[in-house]
């Protein structure tokens, strides 16, 4: 009967350490999964990011060597004007003018113009790069589980700027490389 009873004790505490266990078990696996990346590096460590960078200097410089070439063309424009200036007639002044006015207001067009256009590129290939970056995120969540997913310069504690010890809720250098693993594979690279 002793042993029976100490059977049955002992059975009573195995069940509890036992549903005990599975309810830690089950909380554990309920808890969610929260990370955060440093968006700004991943945007700035990215590939697509360099050559974009590489396209949009590019075409500023050009942009640039047009300007100048306007402008030296303008100067030109008025140095004719002052040397001849006492030889026009009144009428061939108001032409030449009229020509340097012209000149003057096609460059400041251009100038807007380009900067408009450059801007506008700057903003698509922006927009392009962090949806490339948000499906990696989207991608690498999915796959692990991860529940919400923070921006790093948006946390409010612990702060940014804190390091926290054992970063396994830091998926910035997953991402990073995801993003250029996949670039490399379209782009042959």
């Amino acid at each position: 009967m002793i042993k029976k009873r100490k059977t049955v004790i002992l059975l009573v505490v195995l069940s509890c350490f036992l549903i005990g266990g599975m309810t830690a078990i089950a909380k554990a696996e309920s808890a969610m999964k929260i990370g955060y990346v440093d968006l700004q590096k991943i945007f700035q460590e990215y590939g697509k990011t360099k050559e974009f960078d590489e396209k949009l200097t590019s075409m500023s410089d050009q942009a640039q060597r047009t300007l100048k070439e306007g402008s030296k063309s303008l100067e030109e424009l008025q140095n004719q004007y002052q040397n001849q200036e006492q030889l026009l007639s009144e009428s061939a002044k108001q032409r030449r003018l009229k020509e340097i006015e012209d000149k003057i207001t096609e460059l400041n067009n251009l100038a807007n113009s380009t900067q408009e256009n450059l801007q506008r590129q700057q903003e698509l290939y922006t927009k392009e790069i962090l949806e490339d970056i948000f499906s990696v995120i989207d991608e690498i969540a999915e796959k692990e589980g991860w529940r919400i997913i923070l921006d790093k310069g948006t946390l409010l504690y612990p702060r940014a700027e804190t390091i926290i010890p054992d970063d396994e809720f830091d998926l910035t250098e997953k991402v990073i490389e995801r993003l250029n693993e996949k670039y490399k594979a379209e782009n042959g690279k």
